[in-house]
């Protein structure tokens, strides 16, 4: 059974994205500056909108969120389940020099097999990951 597309969320839910937003700047702020190829992955990432329960107004979700940081990460791992979520995260643009990467699958085993592996320590490459 497919899901909405967009989630219904509480109130405290935009103060959670709020936080990981202003995270995701600080987290930036300083890798931003280093060598490192830098990763953001997101499992459970949902849409990329949400729906307030109490207002019925659009809210961004993380990914949109994180996508509008700069200086941006190189490349942005969402991983989703349901397939409609999933089509509306491949139409997110990628800030310019940076890639998007949409699974969808199950996040526990994406994660292990197919994400992490890939961030590796002697390759230079970090990751700020939101599970």
């Amino acid at each position: 059974m497919a899901l909405p597309i967009k989630a219904p969320i509480q109130p405290w839910s935009k103060v959670k994205i709020a936080i990981l937003r202003d995270y995701a700047e600080q987290y930036m702020r300083i890798m931003g500056k280093r060598r490192f190829e830098k990763h953001y992955v997101e499992a459970f990432a949902g849409s990329g909108t949400h729906t307030e329960c109490t207002t019925g107004d659009d809210v961004l979700g993380t990914p949109r969120e994180i996508l509008a940081i700069q200086p941006s990460f190189q490349h942005y791992h969402f991983i989703e389940r349901d397939p409609g979520r999933a089509a509306e995260l491949r139409k997110l643009a990628p800030p310019p020099s940076a890639q998007i990467h949409v699974y969808e699958s199950d996040a526990n085993e994406t994660l292990l097999t197919t994400i992490l592996p890939q961030i590796e320590f002697p390759k230079y490459r970090r990751a700020l990951v939101f599970v």
